[in-house]
């Protein structure tokens, strides 16, 4: 697939071939799983496109992969870093945070629509896009799509950028489950995060600590984890706990410990002086 598509010139004509406008040629979704192989591999460290190209399973940079690294800055997946390219910050947070968390979807909904020419084609359709056939002969018409092909690589791109920048409107709200016309709200993620619970400063830390008591969410157990230090955390376990949903837990815990490194790297004594080692 090629960054723009093109009319090959007829021999002998000697006319200048048509080319489309600089569009994605990967949709969000398969630009999104490029970038993670490069992340995966280096993560936001700069590469050479040679080696970005390897890490897409390449040998070196070529048609295929010129095209796809092009796509993945288009979408402010990869920046350049003078001759290099590295993920973006944007990409790194969205690869940080489990795909469902509300930071990675936020993320994700901004960056599928930045593609400058996704914004100019909407702008013609205020009240939605029209069907295929009528957008692919705007498209061929008025921004000089080359070939019916390269119109329908375009609008296959647009209209999953559409449907990702419009999913779940607000932000980390309530989901909303369908049953037969009856529209129920699901519990939201903060009625089974784990709440940590401290001694108020000065209290003498009890032999046993207290375990607060509380109702848990429906389809949960509840579950005191002693943290040590006075810190009791409970935490709501899902009836029917997959390994899917421990390996999104842990990944939810790294993102915590990843906010905090720098409170326990540099830790600050009462009196506003950096703790150290005492004599």
């Amino acid at each position: 697939m090629t960054q723009s598509e093109s009319i090959p010139q007829k021999p002998g004509t000697g006319t200048k071939r048509e080319r489309s406008p600089n569009y994605p040629s990967l949709t969000f979704r398969e630009a999104l799983a490029a970038a993670k192989k490069i992340w995966d591999q280096d993560k936001r460290h700069p590469v050479s496109v040679d080696l970005a190209s390897q890490h897409l399973e390449y040998k070196q940079a070529n048609g295929v992969t010129l095209p796809m690294i092009a796509s993945m800055k288009r979408y402010g997946l990869l920046v350049s870093a003078g001759k290099d390219v590295r993920v973006s910050d944007e990409a790194n947070t969205i690869f940080l945070y489990p795909e469902d968390a509300p930071e990675a979807i936020a993320v994700i909904k901004r960056l599928a629509m930045l593609p400058t020419l996704f914004g100019k084609v909407l702008e013609k359709f205020p009240d939605g896009l029209p069907s295929d056939a009528n957008l692919r002969a705007r498209l061929q018409d008025e921004w000089n799509f080359a070939s019916p092909k390269a119109a329908d690589n375009f609008i296959k791109a647009l209209r999953e950028a559409v449907a990702l920048a419009g999913e779940n409107e607000v932000a980390g709200g309530d989901p909303v489950v369908d049953n037969g016309g009856q529209v129920d709200k699901e519990p939201s993620m903060t009625q089974s995060q784990p709440v940590t619970i401290r001694l108020p400063p000065g209290t003498a830390m009890p032999s046993k600590p207290a375990i607060p008591t509380g109702s848990s969410p429906p389809g949960t157990q509840s579950r005191p984890w002693n943290l040590g230090g006075g810190a009791i955390m409970m935490v709501a376990i899902p009836n029917g706990l997959t390994p899917a949903n421990i390996e999104r837990l842990k990944k939810y815990v790294a993102v915590l410990e990843s906010e905090a490194a720098i409170a326990w790297e540099d830790p600050v004594a009462d009196d506003g002086h950096q703790g150290g080692a005492s004599s």
